[in-house]
């Protein structure tokens, strides 16, 4: 079952791609893509995101059985949200 995480995003995109692979790459998590679309994959997780204007979808793909959902929603948190990034539910 996939679920997708949407968040309006106030900063540069390719900012926020700069970040998300910093991130991803402390946690075993390789990123592949531009600023507009691309996947995640590492640790049992399988993920796309798109870039539409201001609006950031992340779509988790395949993730751990153990792992719940809200701990994959908080990681996902990490990644984007800060003081210039609000999620969209």
């Amino acid at each position: 079952m996939a679920k997708s995480f949407t968040y309006t995003i106030n900063e540069n995109p390719q900012e926020i791609l700069n970040k998300v692979r910093l991130i991803a790459s402390e946690k075993g998590i390789d990123v592949s893509g531009d600023h507009q679309k691309g996947q995640l994959s590492g640790q049992g997780i399988n993920a796309d995101y798109v870039m539409q204007d201001s609006t950031l979808t992340i779509t988790v793909q395949k993730k751990p059985m153990i792992v719940p959902w809200s701990m994959v929603e908080k990681m996902v948190a990490k990644f984007v949200d800060n003081d210039n990034s609000t999620q969209v539910v």
